[in-house]
Formats: structure tokens, C-alpha cells, sequence
């Protein structure tokens, strides 16, 4: 997060605010973006689905690499 702190916000700027759990308000207009969210669902499967189910949300995660490239021909 110090890496990329001019990107997140405090509470004025309103550009990006992270968490690392779902106990945070949302406002009209916000959206979540959910990195790992895989992670995240099984963590918080409560805070998870009840954010899921009230507001936009763009949950990533990642694919398990395939060892036997064959498989895709």
C-alpha cells in the first residue's frame, strides 16, 4: 500500500480507498473491486456475499497454471 499511496484516498480525494476486510461503507456511485476475491470469499464469506448482493462488484482471481500445455491443443 505505501507503494501506491498517492492512488489511495483517506476519505477526501475520492479517488481509491483499500481494505483488507468488508467492514466499510459504501456510497452512492462507489463500486468494489476485489483482488483475490477467491481469498477473500472463504476470509469473509459474510462481509463477502452481503457486499456482493448490496453493491457493484468486480471480483479477480487467478488460475491455477496448467503443467501440461497438451491439455490446450
Amino acid at each position: 500500500m505505501n507503494e501506491f499511496k498517492d492512488f489511495f484516498r483517506g476519505d477526501e480525494s475520492g479517488r481509491v480507498s483499500y481494505h483488507k476486510d468488508f467492514e466499510f461503507k459504501m456510497n452512492e456511485g462507489e463500486i468494489i473491486i476485489s483482488d483475490e476475491a477467491d481469498y477473500l470469499m472463504f476470509k469473509y464469506p459474510e462481509g463477502f456475499f452481503a457486499k456482493a448482493r448490496s453493491y457493484p462488484m468486480i471480483s479477480m482471481t487467478a488460475s491455477v497454471p496448467l503443467t501440461d500445455t497438451k491439455s490446450l491443443e
